[in-house]
């Protein structure tokens, strides 16, 4: 319970943060810009005023099996890290988006699960060359996965959207030379799959 962040890594390599708790803070767990091979496990991050888990513009790190619910903001926001691994985590009841991805290259979000959140389960900005696969997006106010605003070259695939308020898959007309296969989409309140 600080005033500030529960744990920050600024312009730190090669760490490893795992099983550390990082409730009731303004973030709960923040690398700042080039933190690089970083991995950051196990962790709960919950009941933050603003995310629980925030990158900004550091590469090269590993976001895993983490939780982070019922945050202010986003449960994950990651934004400018290229080449980042977002596995097995759990982003429920946040007030904005469960996981939020932002101008990045070579991601793989993969297996995370993202329910409940009062805007979009998953959301795609802007992302390039990546792998989205295996995650599951139900119960979310707006879209399951919202994939937008210049997402190319990405594989979306074997991912599960089910009861969301809109739309289960959400994907802006500006998503350009997207492989999209083998997702479900079912129960969702408006579509399935929208393709703007």
């Amino acid at each position: 319970d600080n005033t500030l962040n529960g744990i920050i890594l600024g312009a730190s390599d090669y760490n490893r943060l795992e099983s550390n708790t990082a409730n009731l803070n303004n973030f709960g767990i923040f690398l700042d810009s080039s933190s690089l091979f970083n991995v950051v496990s196990e962790n709960t991050a919950n009941h933050n005023d603003i995310d629980g888990i925030h990158g900004e513009g550091c590469d090269y790190n590993e976001f895993i099996n983490n939780i982070c619910n019922n945050n202010d903001g986003d449960g994950i926001y990651i934004v400018g890290c290229d080449h980042t691994l977002v596995s097995g985590n759990t982003a429920f009841n946040n007030s904005l988006a469960g996981i939020n991805l932002i101008s990045e290259v070579n991601m793989t979000l993969l297996n995370n699960n993202a329910n409940n959140n009062k805007e979009n389960g998953i959301e795609l900005f802007n992302i390039d060359q990546s792998v989205v696969e295996g995650n599951n997006a139900h119960d979310n106010n707006w879209d399951g996965f919202r994939i937008q605003n210049g997402c190319r070259y990405n594989i979306i695939n074997d991912n599960i959207a089910r009861y969301n308020n809109i739309s289960g898959f959400y994907l802006f007309s500006n998503t350009d030379n997207n492989l999209f296969y083998e997702n479900t989409a079912s129960y969702n309140n408006e579509h399935g799959i929208y393709l703007e």
